[in-house]
């Protein structure tokens, strides 16, 4: 894995769609945050975290 990792939690879709476009853009690794491992991380020095706000999930 690069330096660089976008992390997502999505209930509709759409913080997904924006996960990928950012990492399209930054040229780096796209991951549900359901599937990280800390190995994920071992190498990485930035991480993008992004969910869906729990007022929007309702």
């Amino acid at each position: 894995m690069g330096q660089t990792v976008v992390i997502y939690s999505s209930q509709t879709g759409f913080t997904q769609g924006y996960a990928l476009w950012i990492a399209r853009v930054l040229h780096c690794e796209v991951l549900d945050v359901a599937f990280v491992t800390p190995d994920d991380l071992i190498h990485t020095r930035l991480v993008i975290y992004g969910r869906t706000p729990p007022s929007a999930a309702a």
